[in-house]
């Protein structure tokens, strides 16, 4: 997993360029993207939408599920943005970039 950290707008331009390129080169993408971030992603990339309509709450429910998924479509690299550290978001924050293992581009 790759964590991506900044701006919400200038963090999601960026998550699609780089799935684009990782796309274009082969590599077998996935994405975690909330309900609201509507990108036009490549058609090979594959997007687990995270619900955002019950909050950081809903997304801190269905994070685990939506990773094992697209590990299960053999995703060789996914590809998350930070939802903010406010509240339940630093147990979302801490749950990303233990998965990320540390690999986190800042957008900023």
């Amino acid at each position: 997993l790759i964590l991506f950290k900044g701006e919400r707008e200038q963090t999601l331009e960026r998550l699609l360029k780089e799935s684009r390129t990782a796309q274009s080169e082969g590599t077998k993408v996935g994405v975690l993207a909330l309900d609201t971030d509507l990108l036009d992603f490549p058609e090979a990339v594959q997007v687990e939408r995270l619900p955002d309509d019950a909050g950081l709450a809903g997304v801190s429910s269905a994070l685990f599920a939506s990773m094992r998924k697209l590990d299960a479509k053999g995703c060789e690299v996914i590809l998350a943005r930070d939802f903010g550290r406010t509240g339940l978001g630093e147990a979302v924050w801490d749950r990303l970039l233990r998965a990320a293992e540390g690999q986190v581009i800042n957008v900023d």
